[in-house]
């Protein structure tokens, strides 16, 4: 199935360091197209997406597997996803750490979120950890401990939590905890009707998760292109969703 849609994601580089960007989570057999910045090798993903978020012009990328091709977008105005080359494509939007903290929750120094764990890796520090999760569909929560030049337990939800004590005399912090807030995989195509609870102006459907996620009653969203970009806020999703060019549906994650 081949999905078609128009969206419109420009970088506004003014006054914004590469510190300050963080990227989107992987959409997987989806081809953007729009303004291009540069087209290049690179031998896998990791590093087209770090190509984009330290470029400040940088709006999106797409990365090809089997051509190991990177093409960076300064503006990113057409999702064209076709769901039998999500092994082939990937693609993300980078954005400044400001709009992407909205998807964090607080660091929890001293905490382990016991079990539930999905996998284990290096991570240098509890922020780079987040990360992890973030670009993960199916991670939503994380443990980081500084052990063996850090680690990161990249877990599928929060669980149990255990206060580590008691904390090192030095006072440093050798142990922290976070939630990183998601919803579900976009649904393209599809509207959530009825329920409705509100609308704000997005230029992104990527907005309206947190602006969701930080509306009380809201459980999830529609989004389409109406006055440059709309969140249609929904108190659930109960009952069909009837086919609906160019919107974009989504549930918040548990």
């Amino acid at each position: 199935m081949v999905l078609q849609h128009l969206v419109l994601f420009t970088a506004l580089a003014v006054g914004v360091s590469a510190a300050d960007r963080r990227c989107t989570p992987i959409q997987r057999g989806t081809q953007f197209g729009g303004t291009t910045i540069s087209t290049t090798s690179q031998a896998n993903y990791f590093y087209c997406n770090d190509l984009c978020r330290d470029n400040t012009n940088c709006a999106a990328y797409t990365y090809t597997v089997s051509s190991s091709q990177c093409v960076l977008f300064s503006a990113s105005t057409t999702e064209n996803t076709d769901y039998s080359k999500r092994d082939n494509l990937y693609s993300a939007h980078c954005v400044t750490k400001e709009a992407s903290a909205k998807l964090y929750g607080p660091s929890e120094p001293h905490t382990d979120y016991y079990g539930n764990d999905l996998w284990s890796q290096a991570a240098a520090t509890a922020t780079d950890c987040a990360d992890i999760c973030q670009y993960n569909w199916d991670c939503t929560a994380y443990t980081w401990t500084a052990d063996n030049g850090g680690v990161c337990y990249v877990k599928r939800f929060k669980s149990e939590t255990v206060t580590v004590s008691p904390a090192p005399s030095d006072g440093s912090v050798r142990i922290r905890s976070g939630e990183v807030y998601k919803c579900s995989r976009p649904m393209y195509d599809a509207d959530i009707t009825g329920q409705d609870l509100g609308s704000v102006l997005r230029s992104s459907w990527m907005e309206c998760c947190g602006v969701c996620r930080n509306t009380a009653n809201c459980n999830a969203f529609s989004w389409n292109n109406y006055n440059g970009g709309t969140c249609w806020l929904k108190t659930g999703a109960a009952g069909a969703m009837p086919q609906a060019s160019g919107v974009i549906s989504a549930t918040l994650a548990a």
